[in-house]
C-alpha cells in the first residue's frame, strides 16, 4: 500500500513559496521518491 505524504508550503505574496516548493519537489525526485508540484490559482479567490 503506497504512503502519500503532503506538504504544505504557506505565505504572503513575494515569501518565496515558488521557489521553496520547486526546491521540495526536485530533492524529493533527487532522492527516488514520486512528487507533484500543486500550486493554487488565486484568481478564483473572491474579493469581498
Amino acid at each position: 500500500m503506497p504512503k502519500h505524504r503532503l506538504i504544505i508550503v504557506d505565505g504572503i505574496t513575494g515569501s518565496g513559496k515558488s521557489t521553496t516548493t520547486e526546491f521540495i519537489h526536485r530533492q524529493l525526485e533527487r532522492n527516488g521518491l514520486e512528487a507533484k508540484n500543486i500550486r493554487e490559482d488565486h484568481r478564483t479567490h473572491s474579493k469581498k
